[in-house]
């Protein structure tokens, strides 16, 4: 038989709290910034006097190193909930995390990492990270093959896609970001509160353009 959890009634005070505090991070039942969510419980639950982690699929929260509850709170559909899994001896909290990024040229922030992450309704810095693409698109017009065409798109191929991350990063950097492009996405922030992902390349072969650059949202930032 499970024994029954230690914490659900903090966790339970915790949720109320979020909703109270940060309303916008739901749509009714349903959770729109997942980063924030996490975060935002883990913070709670810290003031309470309890520590708490996230492992992606999982919440764990301990007050000793003796045992550990383990809850699910996101469905399937991104919704609410309160599923309790087990507890666990040992506590799991904290849970081991990867080794930090160094931190980038340019950034005068402390390394962080992501607790949890998920695709926000719009990204923040979405212009600017646009407005880099266009106009290195104008600046260096010889990194592009405008004759070619990434199909039923404006994106022209990229003829150096090293010179094309590089300097859509140089040009963020200018405007003030901490940046770091991990060979896949661009990393963007310009506080350790959350990072935005942006991903301008299509198949490695095109300029990616419009609204689905915006990959996510990560909280804390992700370097």
């Amino acid at each position: 038989m499970t024994e029954a959890p230690t914490f659900l009634d903090d966790l339970q005070e915790a949720m109320e709290t979020l909703r109270a505090e940060q309303p916008g991070i739901f749509n009714g039942n349903t959770i729109v910034n997942l980063g924030a969510y996490y975060v935002g419980l883990i913070k709670i639950l810290d003031r309470k006097g309890l520590c708490a982690d996230f492992d992606t699929e999982e919440l764990g929260i301990a007050d000793s190193k003796d045992f550990s509850d383990v809850f699910d709170i996101q469905s399937s559909k991104d919704e609410v909930r309160m599923k309790f899994l087990g507890t666990c001896y040992p506590s799991l909290v904290p849970m081991s995390r990867t080794p930090l990024y160094p931190v980038p040229t340019g950034c005068n922030l402390p390394p962080s990492r992501e607790i949890a992450c998920g695709r926000e309704r719009e990204g923040r810095y979405y212009n600017d990270v646009s407005g880099a693409v266009d106009q290195l698109m104008q600046e260096k017009p010889e990194l592009f093959d405008f004759t070619d065409l990434n199909p039923g798109t404006d994106g022209p191929r990229v003829r150096d896609l090293e010179a094309y991350h590089r300097q859509v990063v140089e040009i963020l950097i200018k405007k003030g970001y901490c940046v770091l492009f991990d060979t896949e996405e661009i990393q963007i922030k310009r506080t350790n509160e959350f990072t935005e992902h942006y991903d301008i390349n299509y198949r490695d072969e095109y300029v990616r353009r419009g609204s689905g650059i915006y990959r996510g949202s990560c909280y804390p930032a992700a370097f």
